[in-house]
């Protein structure tokens, strides 16, 4: 038979000299979701125009992120009923501030699309050119007949006629 005698003692503190570290402050970075916006003002829902027509829109929309904007960029994206979308549009870009809660209207012209057949229009803000745009909602777009094609030798002729360049 084997005994051990064990003996308990208080633990000893023992200083360690070490080298002051600082730590290098990190830059201040600013959360996407500080850049929010939220439509409060649609004046139409749905459109009937031809194509290729602008049609007259009033949209209003709130800043409810907690940083302000110092710009925004007001983007439209025709999709078609086979879910297609097509090249986002810019209708406005501005420099402005926006403080979180300001309210910001603007009246845009909305360009139709040139082919005949339904569309949703999506609408979206950027603000402080960043990468993710807050949605601010879509207007169904009916086009009644596709946009007017005029050939260059007509485009000749009438500005021949008339001294007039049309678009």
């Amino acid at each position: 038979y084997f005994y051990i005698d064990i003996s308990v003692v208080p633990k000893k503190q023992v200083a360690i000299a070490t080298e002051p570290t600082t730590t290098p402050t990190p830059a201040p970075t600013v959360s996407l979701s500080t850049y929010q916006a939220t439509r409060v003002i649609l004046s139409k829902k749905q459109i009937e125009a031809r194509g290729g027509e602008r049609v007259p829109v009033i949209i209003g929309f709130q800043n409810t992120g907690t940083n302000p904007w110092t710009s925004y960029t007001l983007k439209s994206t025709a999709v078609n009923v086979e879910n297609r979308a097509g090249t986002p549009k810019v209708l406005v870009e501005k420099q402005a501030e926006v403080l979180p809660s300001g309210i910001v209207r603007e009246t845009i012209s909305l360009p139709i699309p040139e082919r005949k057949g339904m569309y949703t229009m999506r609408l979206g803000l950027v603000p402080n050119g960043t990468e993710k745009a807050s949605d601010l909602g879509t207007i169904t777009v009916i086009v009644t007949e596709d946009a007017s094609v005029i050939t260059e030798e007509e485009y000749t002729d009438v500005k021949k006629k008339t001294g007039v360049a049309i678009d």
